[in-house]
């Protein structure tokens, strides 16, 4: 029986150097891993091919898969047009007696958030990010993106 797709990844960075979040792999990164259900079971034989197709556009936050059983002829094809990709952090951090702790980007985003007082300028917040948390970000560069990332997100 088939209920829908596992995906993660797996790339060879250069030669012999390799990078995963297979749930198979000793060696895995702490990555998420994906499940794209299907609306009914679809039973195959074994050996069976699927004809499976996946679609990601990432800015959008869109994500397509449909699957094809060629021997029963059936479809299926779904996307997280109307909703979302389930993950199991996703399906963790909805439940309803979690205790959540702000990650490291909930802090980054509450540090830029705290200067937006309706009396500095968007340039005025960035340099105080860049002067007062110097090491939120690897360079000041990546600061400056994140810090006019958020300001033009979370304010008016």
């Amino acid at each position: 029986m088939v209920d829908g797709l596992a995906g993660w990844f797996e790339c060879e960075l250069v030669e012999d150097v390799w990078m995963t979040n297979s749930p198979y792999s000793d060696s895995a990164i702490n990555r998420n891993q994906t499940f794209l259900p299907i609306d009914q079971p679809l039973e195959v034989k074994s050996g069976e091919r699927l004809n499976v197709s996946i679609m990601t556009r990432p800015v959008e936050g869109l994500l397509s898969w449909s699957i094809e059983a060629p021997l029963s002829g059936r479809r299926f094809a779904h996307s997280t047009w109307k909703s979302v990709a389930l993950t199991r952090d996703r399906v963790t951090r909805s439940l309803p007696d979690r205790v959540p702790r702000l990650s490291r980007w909930g802090k980054a985003r509450k540090i830029v958030m705290e200067y937006c007082d309706g009396k500095r300028t968007s340039r005025e917040i960035e340099q105080t990010v860049l002067r007062e948390h110097p090491h939120l970000f690897p360079t000041s560069g990546e600061i400056a993106r994140f810090v006019f990332g958020e300001l033009s997100r979370g304010t008016e």
